[in-house]
């Protein structure tokens, strides 16, 4: 009897020690800001691999409307792609403030304050994972109807930040016109 709860024992001792291991390495970080201009709730989840030296970028995960990005950093597909490529995986959550349209999200204009809280999230990443160079790392877009939305606004608003984008349908669209900055980010609609 005492053979088996020995064997138990060393198991379950090695299975916490290759949990414990595998956590060790990567992080994960939360951030939320305060109400602004054009939100209401603004909510952050960052995840950092645990093989990167220097993070190349931060791929940012924007869902639909109103919608809560911030578990997308947990699914293997993305951690695969971003341990491969050394990124930073940020996951929103961005909510309206209620206005008479709910069906137009306002938080996708991100000249109006939502773009800010995304870049003091950031700041507030780099400070805490002690990785500085999130704090001006080139970002990917990855976003789906008002996600979509905002990606293509960010790039239009802060062009020299983002690297790529892509909108999964997007509707309503602040910006009419790119700056010629903006017409050259790589871009999939």
């Amino acid at each position: 009897m005492s053979n088996i709860i020995t064997r138990v024992a060393g198991r379950t001792a090695f299975l916490l020690l290759a949990l414990c291991a595998n956590s060790a390495h990567s992080q994960t970080f939360d951030v939320a800001l305060p109400s602004g201009k054009n939100y209401d709730q603004a909510q952050f989840r960052m995840w950092v691999p645990e093989n990167a030296q220097t993070i190349k970028a931060a791929l940012v995960l924007v869902p639909g409307s109103n919608g809560d990005g911030r578990d997308q950093v947990d699914t293997a597909l993305w951690r695969d792609f971003a341990t491969e490529q050394q990124l930073a995986l940020v996951g929103v959550y961005m909510t309206d403030k209620l206005h008479d349209d709910m069906f137009i999200e306002h938080y996708v204009n991100v000249a109006q304050g939502s773009g800010d809280a995304l870049l003091d999230a950031l700041t507030q990443f780099a400070g805490r994972s002690d990785r500085p160079e999130l704090g001006s790392a080139p970002l990917l877009f990855w976003g789906m109807s008002a996600g979509g939305e905002y990606n293509y606004e960010f790039a239009l608003w802060r062009p020299e930040r983002v690297a790529a984008f892509v909108v999964n349908k997007g509707g309503i669209y602040y910006s009419a016109l790119a700056s010629k900055e903006a017409r050259q980010v790589p871009g999939l609609f």
